[in-house]
């Protein structure tokens, strides 16, 4: 018998397995993004492809995969959220939001949680079932979209409680259970972008755009200090016993005494670095925007190496995995590095940008890409190409969908019911004293009466229900290309192509375009495509003009649908050109003591990627008003005289330079007191 219980027992263990889980930004409240449940075991690759947004708009780059206790992964992806099981490849389920969702989310108690644009927390159960939305009591928003190259308002988890700073330098507390606001703390001048770390006796730590890191009460709201460090701070802070890591806007790296704020060591990368580093042993780890990451002690601040690492990684943050460190460079890198040795022991390329992060369980590593595909990297055969052994696509997310079923049932019940009818009865009695007597006999009568009664009983039979969702591509038709030449006067350089696919590629088609007249005058150029941002399924080419206008006879574009089947256009194409200047200065002439702003409007094509900046005319960057991906429309954005750290600058003529795909120009503005 006791063999059998310890069969039983030894079964449940190694059935019901329990991956640990990653439930929110770094790994933990302290952000230090380190984790060693499983050694990882080398060399790796990619494992898994995975679909996630099918028919949607680009994955935002905060899409930060959570895992939770069952190896499940959630993703946020603009106005939906995913549930994946990696294993198997397989989307479970899919939920719309009404408000937009642009950053990560946390895990807590069976469920997820996410913050909006709509200023609300939204949580879901595990299971896909709407829990509740809340709006936020805050003066402030607590979502940013700043750049590429900064990170959005990230909120942290503690003790039941979620963190989160603001667009007016508000501290706000959250319940976790509930979504209710529960302490707001107005501390800062600038915004509060990085996700504030929480020490064990709930003290917070976090950034400003203020330049200025705070310490300050959990409970009472209280600055316990502050310290100025010189310019904004986008990074989110890690902590451990010994102090505070944290970088700033010019890429210099402090560790903080928590107690009084004070410096214990500065040192300087080659650019920003606007992610968050990992601790591990003796060692904090932080990459930066010059291409490399950095090894330094963490006692001291000595560099014990700096690797090159091919990519920028701008605002990606490094995690440790049993003493290997891994981050994604913004262009299309995942990296792999030895902690002790700083040797680079893996780069892999993804199909687009990356500007996330990674998370980890269970020997696997997860990240996201803008190319909407998750990614799954683990252990992998030492015959294979760490880029391509074993990956499987999984083109076709799975739903299940629970079904309600009420089924009215009838039931008569026969019920005898007793009726108690008093009876009066009068016999009259002659007497021969004609004395007259009246008897009254109270008689009972029972009567059994059968009374059906009717009863609804309402049954509800939960029906797990799997629902392919049809492929857009059948591996027999032909992926169908559509081609628009635009001529753009203010772009001297190059004619755009816009490239429209029927169905999602593998990769960007190739374009060759043949130009007009004798092919040994005028070269046959073949370009690459690139896809467009958060436009489905379109490309652009930009070919540089030969003659003009209308030289050209055909493009031909050639792709492969995610089936595998290769598909070619005819050559033809439409034409449309732009008319108007995409770029407007009004009131290029300021007097910023007048409260005078020069007024910038601005086009975007299908959704690209603008720079808006000014230089002096030493040719000098004094401060970038806007870098990043927006929609395509009609835009104006404000520049007041001031720097990048909010002070006038000197009287003369600066320089607006507006840059897209599509053109760059140029236009002078006077600044005068």
């Amino acid at each position: 018998m006791k063999k059998l219980i310890t069969l039983i027992l030894f079964m449940l263990f190694f059935i019901s397995s329990i991956y640990p889980c990653w439930e929110q930004f770094q790994k933990n409240h302290k952000h230090t993004g380190e984790d060693c449940d499983i050694t990882i075991t080398t060399p790796l690759c990619i494992r898994k492809i995975i679909r996630v947004c099918f028919n949607y708009e680009a994955m935002p780059e905060n899409a930060l995969p959570l895992v939770d206790e069952e190896g499940n992964i959630y993703i946020n992806h603009f106005k939906y959220i995913s549930k994946i099981n990696p294993k198997i490849g397989v989307v479970l389920w899919e939920r719309t939001t009404t408000p937009t969702i642009n950053t990560s989310g946390i895990i807590h108690n069976k469920k997820v949680i996410f913050t909006t644009t709509s200023n609300s927390l939204v949580a879901y159960d595990f299971n896909g079932n709407f829990l509740w939305e809340k709006i936020v009591n805050s003066s402030g928003q607590i979502y940013a979209n700043l750049s590429f190259y900064i990170p959005n308002i990230t909120p942290t988890l503690f003790n039941n409680k979620i963190y989160i700073g603001t667009s007016k330098g508000e501290i706000v507390i959250i319940s976790a259970d509930t979504g209710d606001t529960l302490k707001n703390y107005q501390i800062a001048s600038g915004e509060i972008i990085s996700a504030p770390a929480i020490d064990d006796d709930g003290t917070i730590y976090f950034g400003s755009r203020d330049n200025n890191f705070y310490s300050i009460n959990g409970e009472t709201g209280n600055i316990i200090w502050n310290i100025n460090l010189g310019s904004p701070i986008y990074s989110s802070p890690s902590i451990d016993e010994t102090g505070i890591y944290i970088t700033n806007g010019f890429g210099e790296v402090f560790k903080l005494n928590k107690t009084n704020g004070n410096i214990i060591w500065k040192k300087s990368t080659g650019s920003w670095a606007n992610g968050t580093g990992a601790i591990y042993g003796d060692s904090f780890f932080i990459g930066s925007d010059d291409r490399h990451v950095y090894k330094f002690n963490k006692y001291t601040g000595e560099i014990k190496w700096k690797v090159y690492v091919v990519d920028n990684i701008a605002k990606m943050s490094c995690i440790v995995v049993c003493a290997k460190l891994f981050v994604l460079g913004c262009i299309d890198k995942l990296i792999m590095i030895d902690t002790e040795t700083g040797y680079k022991e893996f780069v892999c390329n993804t199909v687009l940008p990356n500007f996330r992060n990674i998370t980890y369980s269970n020997g696997e590593l997860y990240f996201t890409s803008q190319d909407n595909f998750l990614y799954v990297v683990g252990p992998c055969q030492n015959t294979c190409s760490p880029c391509t052994c074993d990956a499987k696509k999984f083109p076709t997310p799975v739903f299940k969908t629970p079904t309600r079923t009420f089924t009215p049932t009838k039931y008569v019940n026969p019920t005898i019911t007793w009726t108690i009818t008093p009876t009066q009865t009068i016999t009259p009695t002659n007497t021969i004293t004609f004395t007259q007597s009246n008897t009254f006999t109270n008689t009972l009568t029972l009567t059994p009466t059968s009374t059906p009664t009717l009863f609804f009983t309402d049954t509800f039979t939960p029906t797990a229900t799997l629902t392919n969702t049809p492929m857009p591509c059948n591996g027999i038709a032909t992926p169908v290309f559509n081609v628009k030449m635009i001529f753009n006067p203010e772009n001297t350089d190059n004619i755009i192509f816009e490239i429209k696919s029927s169905v999602p590629l593998l990769a960007p088609p190739l374009a060759t375009v043949y130009p007009h007249g004798s092919t040994c005058q005028k070269s046959i150029l073949t370009f690459t495509a690139e896809e467009i941002p958060n436009l489905e399924n379109t490309y652009r080419v930009l070919y540089p003009k030969q003659t003009g206008f209308g030289d050209i006879d055909k493009i031909i574009i050639k792709g492969k649908d995610i089936c595998g089947v290769e598909g070619q256009s005819d050559g033809s194409f439409t034409k449309s050109v732009i008319s108007q200047l995409d770029v407007k200065l009004f009131n290029n002439v300021i007097k910023p003591v007048a409260n005078e702003r020069c007024t910038i409007h601005y086009k975007i094509y299908n959704n690209d990627k603008i720079m808006i900046k000014i230089f002096n005319r030493a040719g000098n960057l004094v401060k970038t008003l806007y870098e990043g991906f927006m929609k395509a429309g009609e835009y104006e954005c404000f520049w007041d005289g001031k720097d990048v750290a909010g002070k006038p600058v000197a009287d003369g003529i600066y320089i607006i330079v507006v840059s897209t795909s599509y053109y760059e120009i140029k236009d002078k503005t006077l600044k005068t007191i």
